[in-house]
């Protein structure tokens, strides 16, 4: 019983040394489990399915089109837009996608949700203002802010893992541009600064690095990845077909993002799962669009 003991006390030393941060969601069932978009089932529905594809069941079964899905930090909820109700809006449903309820309500149309790490705000992008802005919302409703206030166009924010910056697109300086800003918006920074266009955006689990989507070597958008003070710039897809949507995994460095497989279709997406060295494989058939995943 003392060495039992001993080994133990061991164990917790260590584990307050080297283990790593627990969070929210790592004991979820649905860790692990990708969401994202198809039209499948006739139109646009949020699905949840095995990271090998397996398993996919129907969250919304719904006539309006349902699209962009995004975890919340507990794999509890499901961020997700939705044009039940007339206009795209943002939702909210349990990961069982029971008990929907709608967050937003404007006659103009919001976009691109993101829960922040403690699963308090959604950012999402609308055109209430008269043109593209980055906005918050505390997930429970309320607390309304324009975060970005810009003549400009800035969209598809994500929060870095410890929530202090956001992640956008934005043409302020003519072209599309990867900006990170504090989680207020203030001291916006341009980390790409290239003349071609870069798009979406989204931190590493160790927030170290940042995936994002560019035309800056091929007709049509590659993969890459950066450090997230925007150095050492890398692509890591060479097959010049249309990509976007790259999200890292959770609890790896492996990227799941939406591509055409085949240069010969000009509709619909599949998914693909992609590790840094630059090897990726199709998880999803070509039959249906299947886009938009969340890791």
């Amino acid at each position: 019983m003392k060495i039992r003991a001993l080994l133990l006390g061991l164990l917790s030393v260590s584990c307050l040394t080297a283990c790593p941060e627990k969070r929210p969601g790592d004991d979820s069932p649905n860790l692990g489990k990708i969401i994202f978009s198809s039209d499948r089932s006739g139109n646009h529905e949020i699905f949840i399915m095995n990271a090998d594809a397996t398993g996919a069941v129907n969250l919304t079964q719904n006539s309006a089109a349902d699209y962009m899905p995004t975890w919340s930090p507990d794999r509890s909820q499901i961020a997700f837009v939705s044009e039940r109700d007339g206009n795209p809006e943002i939702y909210l449903m349990n990961a069982d996608g029971k008990n929907v309820r709608r967050l937003t309500n404007h006659d103009s149309d919001d976009y691109f949700p993101a829960f922040s790490p403690d699963g308090k705000w959604i950012s999402f992008t609308s055109l209430r203002d008269g043109n593209q802005d980055v906005y918050v919302i505390q997930s429970t409703g309320g607390g309304l802010k324009n975060i970005t206030r810009s003549p400009h166009n800035e969209a598809v924010a994500t929060w870095s893992p410890d929530g202090k910056h956001l992640l956008y697109v934005s043409d302020a300086e003519g072209n599309n541009e990867l900006y990170l800003s504090n989680s207020d918006g203030s001291n916006p920074k341009n980390l790409t600064r290239h003349p071609k266009a870069d798009y979406g955006g989204h931190f590493s689990n160790d927030g170290k690095l940042i995936a994002f989507s560019s035309n800056r070597d091929s007709a049509d958008n590659e993969i890459y990845v950066m450090n997230t003070d925007g150095s050492n710039v890398r692509r890591v897809t060479q097959d010049d077909n249309a990509k976007f949507g790259p999200v890292f995994a959770r609890k790896s460095n492996q990227i799941l993002f939406s591509g055409i497989s085949d240069p010969n279709l000009k509709e619909g997406y599949d998914l693909f799962i992609l590790n840094l060295e630059g090897q990726s494989r199709k998880i999803t058939a070509n039959a249906y669009d299947n886009s938009e995943g969340h890791w």
